[in-house]
């Protein structure tokens, strides 16, 4: 399986696929250019209207980028029965952004981590999407009264995918105001002692293709209530080879 944890694969602002740290040289690599056969899965299973939107927003980026389509199809709550026929006859899964928590209770409700066992394709995700395709997910409040909320779920299980924790949009997350708290110091930090998190500005990703696993672009690390830069724009980190051993100098 071919993974990309993005943040936002978009040129912000755009429809456009983002070129930047070799984004869609690594997708033309990885996919071929005709008769694609695509699946774009959900944030929200009863939010139609958007999500047709998201998909249709994704499927003319991929194609600007020279990559044609035999089947792009939609899995929300209209089609959950589908789940494992669109995934056996896929090679594109798209995770899509949104509401974490949201989206990991319709994974399990259609069996998600289950059905992509055998999958061979590339997986693609964008925002919660990525987030969620870690094997543990840490889910940081996002709405309003969440940080209050007593029964509010910080971690749950997520695809299996990837072992990596990532904190998307970094470049606006860092300065986020929720409920009167901070997100770094007041949401993140009281968490990370226990986790490791790569916080991704927009147009970095985590790229594995089974063998090799891959910072591409600005990320930093967190952990022990520290945030520090260990990969910059245009460069690679390696952060796994052969997955037996991790041979970068971070967790």
């Amino acid at each position: 399986m071919i993974t990309f944890v993005t943040s936002n694969p978009f040129t912000i602002g755009t429809e456009s696929m983002n070129p930047q740290n070799r984004f869609v040289e690594e997708l033309l690599f990885n996919i071929k250019k005709n008769n694609v056969r695509a699946l774009f899965v959900c944030s929200d299973p009863n939010t139609h209207e958007f999500t047709d939107a998201c998909a249709a927003s994704m499927r003319k980026g991929l194609e600007e980028i020279g990559i044609q389509f035999d089947a792009f199809n939609v899995l929300d709550g209209r089609n959950p029965d589908w789940t494992r026929q669109f995934i056996d006859n896929s090679e594109v899964i798209i995770l899509a952004g949104g509401h974490v928590p949201t989206q990991n209770k319709f994974f399990k409700q259609i069996h998600l981590r289950e059905n992509l066992k055998h999958f061979r394709g590339v997986v693609i995700g964008i925002s919660a999407g990525s987030m969620n395709m870690a094997d543990s997910v840490f889910s940081h409040p996002e709405l309003p009264g969440e940080t209050l909320d007593p029964t509010y779920e910080l971690q749950f299980p997520g695809l299996g995918l990837t072992t990596r924790n990532i904190l998307p949009h970094w470049q606006n997350l860092q300065y986020v105001v929720l409920d009167g708290k901070r997100m770094l110091e007041d949401i993140v930090f009281p968490t990370c002692l226990e986790h490791v998190f790569f916080a991704l500005p927009d147009g970095s990703y985590i790229y594995s293709n089974g063998e090799r696993e891959e910072l591409r672009g600005e990320a930093y690390l967190i952990s022990n209530n520290q945030c520090r830069l260990v990969c910059s724009t245009g460069d690679v980190l390696i952060l796994q080879t052969n997955f037996k051993k991790n041979v970068s100098k971070v967790p």
